[in-house]
């Protein structure tokens, strides 16, 4: 039985250090679509996660054909823009997540900023549909993580889980309720205090909160991230990145069962 480490994947480290082969395997046996660089995280002979490049660099994914495990159906970084196709149901509100995520790794503390300049929607989502900031212990469905996002419907929201495999939170912002895309969300860690804010224009801040999430992993992931709430698949978004480059996709999805057939063999 043999395992083959997704190129670019080496540098992350865990608590202990670099990132082993039995860390990453981790991720895929969690049932997450690992895309990194230009070779594949395989496991037991089972099928391999595709090895595409993380962004397409031209053009935009159509949600009507974009497939979670390829990353060049689900996300285009060209020009300043990032297209995502948003998959999956919630983020926070249970145990695990279901969500599209277009991430880089971060260490220590840091500031980050994007534009939702536009979230896609359906009448299926109900307003519930996600689009922000999110940075993550680690890609699996029930990591911990802190993010703002806008909702589709329903304002800003913060949501967070302070430790792997702890039920999610939200703290709704009451007085963000109404607002909708085209919308800024800043997102901050100070020695594991995450804090969020909102702004319409990029310049004035409201509605800080802050909550303390423990990250078990000194190599950690900031990205966005992206839901549509219901089983139609959406387009967002995102503009002025700010503070993080994201480079590689996740399928943050524990019902991916070819990829936990292939790791359970």
């Amino acid at each position: 039985m043999g395992y083959e480490m997704a190129e670019g994947w080496e540098g992350l480290s865990g608590a202990g250090g670099p990132m082993s082969r039995r860390g990453a395997v981790r991720l895929l046996a969690s049932g997450v679509a690992v895309v990194a660089g230009s070779a594949v995280l395989a496991a037991c002979g089972g099928p391999a996660v595709p090895g595409s490049v993380a962004t397409n660099g031209s053009g935009t994914p159509d949600p009507t054909k974009a497939q979670p495990t390829d990353a060049q159906s689900m996300v285009s970084n060209s020009g300043g823009t990032v297209s995502l196709v948003a998959t999956g149901s919630a983020i926070g509100t249970t145990t695990t997540d279901t969500a599209s995520y277009y991430f880089g790794p971060a260490t220590g503390d840091g500031t980050w900023i994007c534009q939702v300049a536009k979230q896609g929607s359906s009448a299926a989502d109900h307003g519930n549909a996600l689009a922000g900031i999110m940075a993550r212990n680690d890609g699996t469905d029930g990591a911990a993580f802190a993010g703002v996002f806008i909702t589709d419907g329903n304002g800003v929201t913060f949501r967070w889980r302070s430790a792997d495999g702890q039920p999610g939170q939200q703290w709704p912002m009451a007085i963000a309720i109404g607002v909708t895309a085209p919308i800024w969300l800043k997102l901050a860690n100070s020695a594991g205090t995450f804090s969020c804010w909102y702004s319409t224009d990029g310049k004035t801040w409201n509605n800080k909160t802050s909550m303390a999430v423990t990250f078990s992993n000194t190599t950690y992931l900031v990205g966005l991230a992206a839901t549509s709430a219901s089983t139609t698949q959406q387009l967002d978004q995102f503009t002025n990145l700010s503070g993080f480059k994201p480079n590689r996709f996740l399928n943050i999805n524990p019902s991916n069962t070819a990829e936990n057939s292939s790791s359970s063999k």
